[in-house]
């Protein structure tokens, strides 16, 4: 049944109706289910009416340029400004699609987000310049070469498209992300069809997208395992293609035919020097060769030194090899590559606030959030004074092109190792009714801010020093010495063995520090941050400082480990030579758990009753060293 009007109708005048039949039917639950889906899809009808029957774009797809070298080709991926296709200009792409409607019953704060964001890029190589978008999913059409998109914890996206010979939502992957930031320069050197190099000459075509995403709320199709968080009614399309500027791209490899000579290849680091600041961008560091002779030619510290003294043996300025910096500089363009100087210098600090940084639902105190510092920057030409401003802040892992200097610079933000309380969730409630609380605790770092390690020896023929491997299985428990994972040993006994990669004592929090056992397995498990050391008070062989009240080590319970924070954790090379021009004077302490068994009848953790070899190579010179 159809009815529309009154109308009034003028002699002449036209009146247009627009009918629309919503239908919708429920594969369970009965009649009443179905009533609850076709109510869903009467809303989405009359969004789409009200938006005049405008559908979502989705991002344009970016705009591909390609250097052509020998048997190579360099692909460079850029948006535009403003023009009729540039609506994903630095990446900024926003839509809201009015399908997306929250029920009347939520109130402002808990109403569905409908906005698309971009999330990534995808560039395909095609058999032809003449397959079409409609295409792009057959391998024998297109192969995808290249994916990236932004660092944010989505990666695998998954659509359920309706098959209506199956009357069911199929579940489709639509991409796979690497989910490691957003990368504009790529290199290809082999035939995505045949594996075989690429020839030169020779014609090959490409294409690319970009896709946004939004995940409103989870779907969740299992009836059985239906939440507040994850159901019937979630979003079945959080991957959005973009349909404009897609276009082919044709790059064919040849030789250097000008008169320039390469002096460079794509991905070479550069040079950099650090005259301010600290942070690593999640980097591998190396300081230049020198820089540790440069250091001990300053010679030893003295109080009577000040930090502004010439003398004083820090490094103002520090060198590092091209490649191994804080932040990443690469040649994406060796024809166009000049030489110069540059300062890179980063804009004043805000803060800035993470939100659903664990997904964790009906967060307490907190939110489920997490707070960063973040800045713009900018390139400064030293010869020109010319000024090249960042498209982002470093919140987001963006390599930027500067393609009129042939290099590319790409920095981020960085969390701190260790956890991060994200707010706090109700575990319970105590006898009375108060609800009780555990901290949300999260390790916000990538591999929980490790980044590498490596032992070297200058003859690998001959390794003369390793370590005492942890050890979680050991039978005795002795060396099981680093607390990584998330084992919780309840009601330890006095004097028993503890075993707990979480204490739940009073010095200590009651959650994981390293959940994952990132650093349970540094070089081989022999090197551990002092902060995740088993105590004394955990195992005879600990190596982590533990007073005890009857005077043996300490007049009072003194948990040292507690005083070691997570923010202090940092790069470091340790230099063991035999060149005694170059030593460091140190203490060396006893870590014998049994003085009896140790030198002098030394107790643990004090100075070891066996003089060393002193700065100029003598042994058995006593040194006295305050400690």
């Amino acid at each position: 049944m159809q009815s529309a009007g009154p109308f009034t109708l003028e002699p002449g005048a036209v009146n247009y109706i627009t009918v629309g039949i919503p239908w919708a039917r429920a594969q369970r639950g009965g009649a009443l289910a179905s009533v609850e889906k076709l109510k869903v899809a009467d809303d989405k009808c009359q969004a789409l009416f009200d938006n005049c029957f405008q559908v979502v774009n989705g991002p344009n797809a970016p705009d591909l340029t390609i250097r052509e070298l020998d048997k190579k080709l360099i692909v460079y991926i850029t948006n535009r400004f403003v023009n009729n296709t540039g609506n994903n200009f630095q990446e900024r792409y926003e839509e809201i699609d009015p399908s997306i409607t929250s029920p009347d019953t939520l109130s402002a704060d808990e109403r569905y987000d409908s906005t698309y964001v971009f999330e990534g890029y995808k560039i395909y190589q095609l058999v032809s310049p003449d397959v079409s978008p409609s295409e792009l999913d057959d391998p024998d059409q297109a192969q995808l070469v290249f994916q990236c998109d932004v660092d944010n914890g989505v990666g695998e996206i998954i659509n359920y498209i309706y098959n209506p010979d199956l009357d069911a939502d199929v579940p489709t992957l639509m991409v796979n992300g690497a989910d490691k930031g957003i990368v504009h320069t790529f290199t290809l050197t082999e035939d995505a069809f045949s594996n075989a190099p690429l020839t030169n000459h020779k014609q090959y075509y490409f294409t690319a997208v970009a896709y946004g995403y939004n995940n409103y709320m989870t779907y969740n199709p299992d009836p059985e395992a239906q939440t507040e968080t994850a159901n019937f009614y979630g979003q079945k399309l959080p991957y959005l293609e973009g349909r404009k500027n897609i276009q082919t791209y044709t790059g064919i490899p040849h030789k250097n035919m000008s008169d320039l000579e390469l002096q460079s290849g794509y991905g070479d680091g550069i040079a950099v020097t650090r005259i301010q600041g600290v942070g690593n961008s999640g980097n591998y560091l190396k300081v230049a060769e020198g820089a540790y002779d440069e250091l001990i030619a300053k010679g030893v510290y003295d109080t009577s030194m000040t930090i502004f003294d010439d003398s004083y043996p820090i490094l103002r300025e520090l060198n590092y090899e091209a490649g191994y910096a804080p932040l990443s500089i690469k040649v994406v363009d060796p024809l166009n590559v000049k030489d110069g100087e540059f300062l890179v210098v980063l804009d004043s600090l805000i803060r800035y606030q993470l939100t659903n940084v664990t997904g964790t639902p009906n967060v307490g105190e907190g939110g489920d959030t997490a707070s960063v510092y973040v800045a713009d920057w900018y390139l400064k030409d030293l010869a020109t004074g010319e000024v090249y401003k960042s498209d982002t802040t470093i919140i987001r892992n963006n390599e930027q092109l500067f393609l009129d200097m042939g290099i590319s610079i790409q920095l981020k933000q960085t969390f701190r190792p260790g956890p991060a309380i994200a707010g706090k969730v109700q575990v319970g409630e105590s006898a009375s009714g108060t609800p009780e609380y555990d901290p949300l605790a999260v390790n916000l770092a990538e591999n929980n801010g490790f980044i590498g390690g490596n032992m070297y020896f200058e003859d690998t023929l001959t390794q003369w020093l390793a370590g005492v491997p942890d050890n979680d299985a050991s039978p005795t428990g002795l060396l099981d010495w680093i607390r990584s994972g998330i084992n919780k040993q309840q009601d330890v006994g006095t004097g028993d063995l503890d075993l707990s990669d979480v204490s739940l004592g009073p010095d200590d929090m009651g959650y994981a520090a390293d959940p994952r056992s990132v650093f349970e397995n540094v070089i081989g498990g022999t090197w551990a941050p002092y902060k995740l050391c088993a105590t004394t008070k955990q195992i005879q062989t600990g190596v982590g400082y533990y007073g005890k009240t009857n005077g043996f080590y300490h007049s009072s319970d003194y948990f040292s480990r507690k005083l070691a924070n997570w923010e202090a954790l940092a790069s470091v090379d340790v230099v063991i030579t035999a060149d005694s021009t170059k030593w460091t004077r140190c203490p060396v302490l006893e870590m014998s758990p049994y003085p009896e068994n140790a030198e002098g009848g030394a107790k643990p953790f004090l100075k070891r009753q066996a003089p060393s070899v002193n700065v100029h190579g003598e042994a058995g010179v006593e040194v006295q060293i305050r400690c």
